[in-house]
């Protein structure tokens, strides 16, 4: 259910418990900012060793307080919480926010407080922001309720960024760092421990504001993954960016997030997959946030990839269409009478291709330059015109810049620069940039960088349809569950897949040699014969497998050698050996489940055999996935052209191993348990497709991971 935080974001009431006179104090540094910011409500200190501070009236307790309090922010220490709390409900003060430490993130007993927030919190009487947090800071209301140093800012812009952030000191830092890249702010909030209200709650909250453009987090772990389909759907409904900065995704990460903030870090390939199915753009730095807030907020929307790269330097156009070319981003060639337009004005040493060098000659000539551009941004085959300038310094450059917002304000499509000079010479053009509403970078790499991910967010608005469909559907599926009860080895792996649809090979069970030979004899030759032990996973490994057997004679020693095998490597008696067609002449891929604790079921794809272990090529995503969605995966793997024919090889028919794939993900998706099904190799030949190995594992009993979903 969506919170009402109308009482949050624009209190008519704060009470601060733990205010103090001593500005260096976080009590004391909280009011001065709700002064500073003019805040236009009551503020209540509560501290019983003042009568005033600041010149306002102070209180011994909340009870004591005569009028109704919309907002409390605590600044008392962990242990004493939970009588504040009280008499906040006794106040029936609707929000609180804690500023304390020593909750979760501290051990046993920080852990035992913690839990008492989240029990308060259930009836919906107080909703809790933090423990271990910083607050929030509501630029367009002016409401600083937040300690941090980053207000003292001689103005702080405000502006159409949405900041959610678990740490508050980098949450803060950031929006520091940003305001001053001129990048403005609606609102700053820092969740901390996330006892009760979490990142989610916020992004929701913001991508319903009109104000509110684009949204940006900082994400150790969520405690509700599920509502980030929520998220997503709104987001895309309202056509805003949702930008993640998702931390914890390495082994001592994950470690340092849980310290931290007590916060479950999920598998970072899941995350990857998932933000990419769902529209959501991940980020890795805060250069990257600076970036994209910065082409987003300040740069039309693009019709397409298609760029038009014009430039005063041949070298810079080359460095340009490099990475362009690494980042998928296509540089077509120009139309014909763009061509002709340009060779007007270039001189010999100039070039009309595209990247266009339209040389320092052309450049200094404002009438032939504007005709220049102009000719390019009319181009039927350009969507997206960057400007690559080198050394335009003085006040020249001040007058380019002008020049460029003034033609990025005539043109329908999205103009960016691309300025390399330093910061001195060039600095007349770079503060008129910044002040106005068009995107420039020093760095081509980093500007061809945020250009994908600005052409891959606007692509997600276009196929909304498509991920609408993926969340409906995944949600469909966690509603009919399947569950395995125990472990289950190959042959009771592949009877369950049969049962489930799925095509297995043709195999029977033998206990005695002579059994072993009359199951050969009828599936027919040639067989394999493989152990089978819920205690023997690896059947290489302990001399377990036998192949290509093409006689009775053979079939009979093998059964005796792989008894013997398993005798002396492993110590069991083991009887129960599969008969097994040989499935001769495919190509063998690797088609696996795991059930995450927080993001649930993920399917994983790749080349089989030994090779999903040596070469590590797979594809990990959320399912179920469409058939044409799993077309998709198979080509995006690195080795696709050995399942396409490479060199003459026999290729595949992807539609059928596509299809496959769509079917298998469907099984994964309604699995809640944590368990894992590896189907390695599975084998696509020209007669069809088959599971020639199979494993489940059953870690836990059966938990209910994705809630609501």
């Amino acid at each position: 259910m969506k919170t009402d935080f109308e009482k949050f974001f624009k209190p008519k009431s704060i009470a601060i418990v733990g205010a103090s006179p001593n500005e260096k104090s976080i009590g004391g540094r909280t009011i001065s900012h709700l002064l500073k910011y003019k805040y236009s409500g009551d503020i209540y200190p509560v501290n019983p060793k003042y009568d005033q501070i600041k010149g306002i009236q102070a209180y011994p307790d909340i009870k004591s307080i005569p009028n109704t309090v919309d907002l409390a922010i605590i600044i008392v220490a962990a242990k004493g919480i939970p009588r504040v709390i009280d008499q906040c409900l006794e106040k029936k003060v609707p929000f609180a926010i804690i500023f304390s430490s020593g909750f979760a993130e501290a051990g046993t007993e920080g852990e035992y407080l913690q839990s008492y927030l989240k029990n308060i919190t259930k009836n919906g009487d107080i909703r809790i922001l933090g423990p271990n947090c910083q607050g929030m800071f509501n630029i367009v209301d002016e409401v600083a309720a937040t300690f941090s140093g980053a207000l003292e800012l001689p103005s702080i812009i405000p502006g159409p960024v949405g900041f959610v952030s678990q740490s508050g000191a980098l949450g803060f830092s950031t929006f520091n760092q940003l305001e001053e890249e001129g990048i403005g702010f609606n609102y700053v909030v820092s969740t901390g421990n996330e006892a009760d209200l979490e990142v989610t709650d916020f992004l929701i909250e913001f991508a319903t504001h009109d104000q509110t453009e684009v949204l940006v987090s900082y994400v150790e772990g969520f405690k509700k993954p599920e509502r980030l389909f929520d998220l997503a759907e709104i987001c895309l409904r309202e056509e805003k960016p949702l930008l993640i900065f998702k931390v914890g995704n390495s082994e001592l990460g994950a470690k340092a997030a849980s310290s931290h903030t007590a916060a479950l870090a999920g598998s970072s390939d899941l995350y990857d997959s998932l933000f990419k199915q769902i529209g959501i753009t991940k980020v890795s730095d805060i250069e990257e946030v600076a970036d994209l807030c910065k082409i987003l907020t300040k740069t039309k929307r693009p019709p397409g990839n298609r760029v038009g790269i014009i430039t005063t330097s041949g070298g810079a156009g080359v460095i340009l269409a490099d990475h362009c070319a690494i980042n998928s981003i296509d540089v077509p060639p120009l139309a014909e009478p763009t061509k002709q337009i340009l060779q007007q004005y270039l001189p010999d040493f100039g070039s009309d291709l595209n990247p266009v060098d339209l040389t320092a000659q052309v450049a200094g000539s404002e009438e032939l330059f504007n005709e220049s551009v102009n000719a390019v941004a009319n181009d039927p085959n350009i969507d997206i015109l960057i400007v690559a300038l080198t050394m335009v310094t003085g006040p020249r450059a001040g007058d380019m810049a002008k020049f460029l917002i003034k033609k990025s304000k005539e043109m329908d499509k999205p103009l960016v620069v691309v300025w390399m000079a330093g910061d001195q010479l060039a600095k007349p053009g770079f503060e008129v940039l910044k002040s106005e509403k068009l995107t420039f970078f020093k760095s081509p790499k980093r500007c061809i960088e945020t250009l994908r991910k600005f052409i891959d967010i606007h692509s997600n608005f276009k196929r909304r349809k498509e991920i609408y469909q993926f969340i409906s559907e995944r949600r469909e599926c966690l509603i009919t569950t399947k569950s395995i009860e125990n472990n289950l080895n190959e042959y009771e792996a592949k009877r369950w897949l049969n049962q489930q649809g799925l095509p297995v090979t043709k195999e029977k069970i033998a206990r005695f040699p002579e059994e072993a030979v009359k199951y050969a004899t009828e599936i027919g030759f040639p067989v394999a014969l493989k152990v089978v032990s819920n205690k023997i996973p690896h059947k290489t490994d302990v001399g377990g497998v036998a192949l290509n057997l093409c006689s009775p004679e053979e079939v009979e020693n093998a059964y005796l050698s792989i008894k013997n095998n398993i005798k002396q490597n492993t110590g069991l008696e083991i009887d129960n050996i599969i008969v097994q067609e040989m499935v001769l002449d495919g190509i063998e891929v690797f088609v696996g489940c795991h059930v995450d604790p927080q993001l649930g079921p993920s399917l994983t794809f790749g080349l089989g055999g030994i090779f999903v272990e040596v070469l590590k090529d797979t594809k990990t995503v959320l399912p179920p996935i469409s058939q044409n969605t799993a077309k998709t995966l198979i080509q995006e793997l690195n080795g696709s052209k050995v399942l396409t024919g490479v060199r003459g090889q026999q290729s595949i028919d992807l539609d059928l191993l596509a299809e496959f794939i769509s079917r298998f993900s469907r099984i994964c998706a309604s699995l809640k348990q944590e368990i894992q099904i590896d189907l390695n190799p599975v084998v696509i030949t020209k007669s069809g497709i088959k599971i020639v190995d199979a494993l489940v594992i059953v870690e836990e009993e059966e938990k209910n991971f994705i809630r609501s979903v």
